[in-house]
């Protein structure tokens, strides 16, 4: 193996087919990868066209190629790489961008599994529960199975090796740890005055999500009733507000007295429909894990108080309204939850529903 200067490697398509091109010594070059252009072969001539990149800077580079030659596959159909891609190119039209971003570090696991022959299922299922946290190992065997199920329904395997490999179901969340109402009248009260202390007083008050305050807008506040129907979401370009909740498409919650004094005084006299009710000091979507860690659980240990997020406004409102009495299915319909995910059972719902005031 020759000895090259740096540089990175790229890959295009042209006229059907993939090729490499790099430029070394000053000159562009450019070689067939051997593969045809689609989506499964350019995912395998990125991954080649990686370790040429890394073998260029090295300055141990093959000019006779050899070493990037595309892995030949035993004939019979694609291997659990190839089905893997295609079933996410297939999953990601119906994907939310935060997910996509999920999928994507799933997508980094996969590519370095030992093996992507299917007749190896057994010793890449031991690697996976070996090597992995129980949460990547669960959602990767599942997904990895569904992926040669779609493979087998749309005739591109015979059988599904994976069918019945699934790691365990990690355990649930440890119980919620929700503030006691003297805590959370301590907190507000060392937030007096503070830009951010109105959005906490509304996630203490109404138990909703993070991303759900942060998402809404004035259009959807009305008299005493507030409206939730976005929420904010993570992809690779930033923050977006997304429609949909997380559980439901919309959900409509009567307010106390307290909580809707609180929205009346945040309410400019003139303000668009679309303008967000809650944002940071700069004007723009206020960022839940920035504000966790650099208000929140510096504010906790300021005032001596056991560290835990943010999130656990929500535990709180939920804890506080059932010890008042209220009852959890309606508790439930207040929270966007199912009764059996907050109390393990089911009832029907009062008709004149209102935020307790706590």
């Amino acid at each position: 193996m020759a000895r090259a200067k740096n540089g990175t490697v790229s890959v295009y398509p042209s006229r059907g087919r993939l090729f490499y091109r790099w430029t070394e010594e000053k000159k562009r070059r450019q070689a067939l990868t051997g593969l045809g252009d689609n989506a499964t072969n350019r995912a395998v001539a990125a991954r080649i066209a990686q370790r040429m990149t890394d073998d260029l800077r090295l300055g141990i580079f093959d000019h006779t190629l050899e070493r990037y030659a595309v892995p030949k596959r035993k004939s019979g159909g694609p291997n659990l790489g190839e089905l893997w891609r295609g079933y996410l190119e297939v999953k990601k039209r119906r994907l939310a961008p935060s997910t996509q971003r999920f999928y994507g570090v799933l997508d980094g696991h996969v590519q370095a599994l030992p093996s992507h022959r299917l007749e190896d299922a057994g010793e890449v299922f031991r690697f996976i529960i070996e090597r992995h946290p129980e949460h990547i190992a669960y959602r990767l065997t599942t997904l990895l199975s569904a992926a040669c199920e779609w493979g087998l329904k749309t005739g591109q395997i015979r059988t599904n090796p994976w069918e019945h490999l699934r790691a365990p179901q990690p355990e649930s969340e440890p119980d919620p740890h929700p503030f006691t109402l003297e805590e959370r009248d301590l907190i507000l009260a060392a937030l007096e005055g503070h830009h951010y202390r109105a959005f906490i007083e509304f996630l203490f008050r109404t138990g909703c999500r993070i991303g759900a305050a942060a998402a809404l807008q004035w259009g959807n506040v009305r008299g005493d009733e507030v409206t939730f129907l976005a929420t904010v979401s993570r992809a690779q370009g930033g923050r977006y507000r997304r429609l949909h909740l997380k559980s439901q498409r919309r959900r409509r919650v009567p307010l106390d007295a307290k909580t809707k004094a609180l929205l009346d005084g945040l309410r400019p006299e003139q303000t668009a429909g679309d303008a967000l009710v809650f944002t940071s000091p700069k004007g723009r979507m206020v960022n839940g894990d920035h504000l966790n860690r650099t208000l929140w659980r510096p504010l906790l240990a300021k005032l001596g108080l056991e560290d835990r997020s943010l999130y656990q406004t929500r535990s709180t409102f939920i804890t506080a309204a059932l010890r008042r009495g209220m009852a959890v299915q309606d508790v439930a319909a207040l929270v966007g939850n199912s009764p059996g995910m907050i109390f393990r059972h089911y009832a029907g719902v009062a008709q004149d529903l209102r935020l307790p005031e706590l």
